[in-house]
């Protein structure tokens, strides 16, 4: 995830923290997107506060009739642990 950012010969994807990449897209609605990062965020979240993310990207996919969350994240975002 990265944030596009014009300079002086073009543009340029600067990173942006995953508590910054869900709140952009909670901002502008996309509520899918949302709850992959956060899912993956927990992942690298440790102890509770790891589970909570993971439980509430989970509860809302569910909520989507998406089967496998855990799966559905490594799709759209994939390289982190599971």
């Amino acid at each position: 995830m990265g944030r596009i950012v014009k300079s002086g010969t073009g543009y340029v994807i600067l990173p942006v923290s995953g508590e910054e990449a869900i709140r952009g897209f909670d901002t502008i609605g996309m509520r899918l997107p949302a709850a992959w990062a956060r899912r993956r965020l927990g992942a690298l979240r440790a102890g509770s506060e790891g589970s909570a993310l993971i439980a509430e990207a989970d509860r809302f996919m569910h909520e989507q009739t998406i089967a496998s969350p855990a799966c559905f994240a490594a799709m759209y975002a994939p390289g982190f642990p599971d």
